[in-house]
């Protein structure tokens, strides 16, 4: 019985070393395991705030664009009224000029008449004589005055000419008043919108910029990959969509390579709200139209004026010289397509004019000058 125990002592004595060594590391073994979870739950945590975070920079970079784009409108409608309201202004001065000449004509007139009795008016026929006394001079200067109607036909629709035409630039002034107030506005909105932009930028920091980098990568490929399967897409129907449309897609422009040409030389210049001064700075309308200018080939300076203005060509039959064009609800930026999915485009404030892929949110269409 001695000799059970004396044997199975060591095997008890072993078995308890195991447990010891198991518990032990065990206890070792949880804190790296709950120190395991917490880190892959802090990096989750990380990258749904980097989710959350990319896709806000992505709707603060729609809202700064749209409000962009509402500015230069404005300030290209402004522009327009400022040219409605030179016009205006031109179309005053000249009725008021033809009144005074008509109302200079009427006093020579009517004064030749009742002072030096013009010898060749046919109120003498039906007077017989110069009058003497003053009230027949009166009553002679009434009917010399009233003798030509045509003459006072001229100098009444002389004065509602002149009224029209001052009424009409009083109208287009109280108008610019009020489209500059509106440009005012919206400029302040927008640059409202890049302080929130550039607020939200500043507090991504460390590995958080780090995981809203890639996600923003991610989305611009998920872009890109959507925008080239709506491509292939378009071209495997493009026949079948050509004769439906009714219409022939335009051929490429001629001074393309101008056009071109233009933008490149102006790549680093820095982005200028409504600007469109080469060396200074541009907006992206400004660019493109300044670029095509150089060509010989005249754009509105607006986005959404060039969307609606030119011909729109199907994504898939991209040529270089095009436009592309980006928005949500509405249109709010502009590129230069260069080929190769690029495009030369001036992106927002706090840029300058560069090279970029074309596959970016918002694609929605393109059209040639």
């Amino acid at each position: 019985m001695s000799q059970v125990v004396d044997q199975a002592h060591p095997r008890m004595r072993r078995r308890a070393l195991r447990t010891a060594v198991a518990t032990v590391v065990i206890a070792m073994l949880v804190p790296v395991v709950l120190a395991d979870t917490a880190s892959a739950d802090r990096i989750t945590d990380m990258q749904r705030q980097a989710e959350r975070m990319a896709a806000h920079l992505d709707d603060l970079e729609e809202n700064v664009d749209t409000l962009s784009e509402d500015y230069v409108e404005a300030v290209y409608e402004l522009r327009l009224l400022e040219d409605r309201v030179a016009q205006a202004q031109a179309d005053m001065d000249a009725a008021e000029a033809a009144l005074g000449q008509t109302r200079t004509r009427m006093q020579t007139y009517a004064v030749n008449a009742y002072v030096n009795v013009d010898q060749s008016s046919d109120l003498l026929v039906i007077l017989g004589s110069q009058p003497q006394d003053s009230g027949a001079r009166l009553g002679y200067a009434d009917i010399a005055i009233g003798k030509d109607r045509s003459m006072a036909d001229t100098f009444r629709s002389a004065s509602e000419d002149a009224a029209v035409a001052k009424a009409d630039l009083m109208a287009q002034r109280d108008a610019q008043d009020a489209l500059q107030a509106e440009v005012n506005r919206r400029k302040e909105a927008a640059e409202g919108a890049v302080d929130a932009q550039q607020s939200a930028l500043a507090k991504v920091r460390g590995q958080l910029a780090t995981l809203v980098r890639q996600e923003q990568a991610r989305r611009a490929a998920e872009v890109a990959r959507v925008a080239r399967a709506r491509q292939q897409q378009s071209r495997s129907g493009r026949a079948a969509a050509s004769s439906t449309a009714g219409r022939s897609v335009p051929a490429p422009s001629a001074g393309v390579g101008g056009a071109i040409a233009a933008a490149r030389s102006q790549l680093g210049v820095p982005y200028r709200w409504a600007g469109s001064t080469p060396g200074s700075g541009f907006d992206c309308s400004g660019l493109t139209s300044w670029a095509w200018a150089r060509a010989g080939r005249s754009l509105p300076h607006s986005s959404r004026a060039q969307y609606a203005s030119l011909p729109h060509v199907s994504l898939d039959a991209l040529q270089p010289g095009d436009l592309v064009f980006f928005g949500g609800r509405s249109v709010n930026h502009v590129g230069l397509y260069i080929g190769g999915g690029q495009m030369i485009h001036s992106p927002h404030s706090g840029s300058v004019v560069q090279v970029a892929s074309i596959y970016r949110r918002g694609l929605i269409g393109a059209a040639r000058p």
